[in-house]
C-alpha cells in the first residue's frame, strides 16, 4: 500500500522501504492531498468570483449620450452614442465653420458643449451681410417673398427673420433697409395663437419691452404677420401687423438674422 501511494506522487521521497518510514510516508501523503484540494477549492472559488463579475458588469447597460443638441445651422453627424465616441461638426454650403469641428460623447451619458458656429460666405448675401450690436444680419433687397418663404429663407441660411430687442436696433434696421432702397420688410414678429405677438426666440413685446406698432389695434387673427416701414416712401418709421391672407399673397423684401452659433 504503501509503495503504491509513493508512485503516485513522485515528490514524497523515491523510495520508502521500511515500515517506521511507511507511516511518514502516509502522512506526508496526507498533507500533500489537503494541500492540493485546498488549491483546488481556492482556483475554483476564484474563478467563480470571476464569472459572476463578469456576469455582473455584462448585464449592466452601456452609458450612451442622448440625442445632440438642437442646431438649425450645424450639422452634426452622430454615428455611435457609447462613452468616447466622436460626433462630427460641419457647415451648410456656403458657410464656414468657426471653432471645434467635433464634440464627444461623457461618462455622465451627455455630449460636451458645442463649441463652434457657421459664418457666412461672400455668396450669401454678399456685402448685404452687416453687423450691429454683436448681432449679424442679411438685408435681403435681391428678392421678394412671401412671409412664410422668407422664414424659409432665413432658417437654411442658419437663421430666422429679424428680432428686434430695443430702439437702437430698431433705428439700426431703419436707416439700413433705407439705404438700400428697401421701403418694407418682414420681420420675425408674429401671431401663432391669434391673441399676441412672438418672435423666433420665444420672447414677445411683452419680455423685450419693445414695440413700434403705430397703432395699438393689432391684427388679432392666428398667423398675422408684422410688416417694418422705414420712411423711404415717406411714411413713419413703424411696424404694422396684417392678417395672414396678406402675409400669403404679398411679396416683400426681409432681414435676416443669423445665429450666433
Amino acid at each position: 500500500m504503501c509503495i503504491k501511494i509513493l508512485k503516485l506522487f513522485p515528490k514524497i521521497p523515491d523510495i520508502i522501504e521500511c515500515e517506521n518510514c511507511c507511516k511518514e510516508a502516509k502522512m506526508k501523503f496526507l498533507l500533500v492531498a489537503v494541500v492540493l484540494m485546498l488549491e483546488l477549492v481556492c482556483v475554483l472559488s476564484i474563478q467563480r468570483k470571476t464569472k459572476n463579475c463578469k456576469r455582473k458588469h455584462s448585464d449592466q447597460p452601456k452609458v450612451q449620450c442622448n440625442q445632440t443638441e438642437t442646431n438649425t445651422c450645424l450639422n452634426i453627424d452622430v454615428g455611435d452614442k457609447t462613452v468616447g465616441a466622436v460626433a462630427r461638426l460641419s457647415c451648410p454650403d456656403g458657410f464656414n465653420l468657426i471653432g471645434d469641428d467635433n464634440i464627444v460623447c461623457l461618462d455622465s451619458g451627455n455630449w460636451s458643449e458645442i463649441n463652434a458656429k457657421c459664418d457666412p460666405g461672400d455668396e450669401i448675401g454678399g456685402i448685404n451681410v452687416q453687423s450691429f450690436g454683436g448681432s449679424r444680419y442679411v438685408f435681403v433687397n435681391f428678392t421678394q417673398k412671401n412671409y412664410s418663404e422668407a422664414e424659409a429663407y432665413c432658417s437654411d441660411i442658419c437663421g430666422s427673420l429679424v428680432e428686434i430687442n430695443n430702439k437702437e436696433e430698431d433705428d439700426y434696421l431703419m436707416a439700413t433697409t433705407q439705404s438700400l432702397n428697401v421701403a418694407s420688410f418682414w420681420i420675425g414678429l408674429k401671431s401663432n395663437d391669434g391673441s399676441s405677438f412672438e418672435w423666433p426666440s420665444g420672447n414677445t413685446i411683452i419680455t423685450n419691452m419693445y414695440e413700434n406698432f403705430e397703432d395699438q389695434t393689432y391684427a388679432k387673427d392666428k398667423g398675422s404677420c408684422v410688416l417694418a416701414y422705414n420712411n423711404h416712401d415717406g411714411n413713419s418709421r413703424r411696424w404694422e401687423p396684417f392678417v395672414k391672407e396678406f402675409c400669403d399673397e404679398n411679396k416683400k423684401h426681409f432681414v435676416c438674422e443669423l445665429m450666433s452659433g
